[in-house]
């Protein structure tokens, strides 16, 4: 017969254990809802409300899903994806890249700044760049103080307002922070199998060149860069 000691320890065991298998359930059940939720969604609105899922959650699932609510809330839908993506293999401007950066521009600073801390916590490298490339279009062009409603927009008058303002007055644009995305986008997306895309390439003739102002204005020249 085991001692009431043994048999304490033994039921508090099996109770952490049951409680344990309790939080992965609740768990995966606000995985699943928060998941359905961003399916449905629609607007900024729709995935702010789908955020109350994942409180207390801090899974990579968690974050991907995050990450896409946080996009979603900045603007980026699927519809931006396709069209930016699009941009780049159908534009023939010397700058179809900053084109492509431009497109995902996000309603302001903050929100850009919000996604890209939710998609580098996802792990997911694909997810970082574009949240990158994202962080760095919307402090370039809120920066240069364009028209984020235009219908056209990136138009080309404003990607030229965009190397224009952002090489007079780096800054202005956010200079600093998006070295960080730049840095951040090399030693992962662009340190694999993608080191040889063209936004990588230019990212990495661009850092190093001196202090963040100098690396900006120099990434914007290689975007611009008319012999590539």
């Amino acid at each position: 017969m085991k001692a009431p000691r043994q048999l304490g320890l033994l039921l508090l065991v099996t109770l952490f254990s049951a409680f344990l298998l309790s939080c992965e359930d609740d768990d995966v059940d606000k995985l699943a809802k928060a998941q359905k939720c961003l399916n449905s969604a629609d607007s900024a609105s729709d995935a702010e409300s789908c955020k109350q899922h994942l409180s207390g959650l801090d899974s990579q699932q968690a974050n991907i899903i995050r990450c896409s609510l946080e996009m979603m809330i900045g603007g980026i839908s699927t519809t931006t994806f396709i069209n930016a993506f699009k941009e780049l293999e159908d534009n023939e401007a010397a700058e179809k890249e900053l084109f492509l950066i431009a497109a995902l521009t996000q309603s302001t600073v903050d929100q850009a700044a919000t996604s890209f801390s939710a998609c580098k916590k996802s792990n997911v490298e694909s997810l970082v760049y574009i949240a990158g490339l994202s962080q760095v279009g919307t402090n370039l062009a809120l920066g240069a103080g364009l028209n984020l409603s235009d219908p056209n927009f990136p138009t080309q008058a404003q990607v030229d307002e965009i190397i224009t303002d952002c090489q007079a007055s780096p800054s202005t644009c956010g200079a600093s922070v998006i070295v960080d995305n730049l840095e951040t986008i090399s030693a992962g997306y662009c340190s694999g199998a993608k080191k040889d895309d063209d936004v990588c390439q230019e990212i990495e003739q661009s850092l190093g060149s001196g202090d963040a102002n100098t690396i900006l204005t120099n990434f914007l020249n290689n975007l611009n860069d008319t012999s590539s």
